[in-house]
């Protein structure tokens, strides 16, 4: 999603429905950089144990990532509010962030 709205911002708010000023185009790709850098972070600490000390600063950034967009989503704006995607993403990203919660108050099992 981050590289699709890093360079198709004009795509991934069409497919929304409406057409995207360049405010919204620009947003877009903001939030494709963000995206990508999370992802980014989250792949070159793939070997480490998340749940552990050294772990907990990617887990605490996922957590809220995931966390926020997912609040977000959910005071999406009027013309959005109902929207299938709209609903659908912030489904996937609020459970994403309770995974997240639970690893954060849970022990690994090493």
């Amino acid at each position: 999603p981050g590289t699709f709205l890093l360079f198709a911002p004009d795509l991934a708010l069409g497919a929304l429905g409406g057409p995207p000023d360049a405010a919204a185009e620009l947003l877009a790709q903001v939030a494709g950089v963000l995206a990508m850098a999370l992802a980014i972070n989250n792949w070159m600490a793939r070997g480490a144990a998340i749940g552990g000390i050294h772990g907990r600063p990617l887990l605490v950034a996922n957590l809220v990532a995931f966390f926020s967009a997912g609040l977000v989503l959910l005071k999406a704006p009027e013309e959005l509010a109902g929207h299938p995607a709209v609903i659908t993403m912030a489904v996937l990203l609020l459970l994403c962030a309770l995974g997240f919660g639970r690893l954060m108050f849970v022990h690994p099992k090493e």
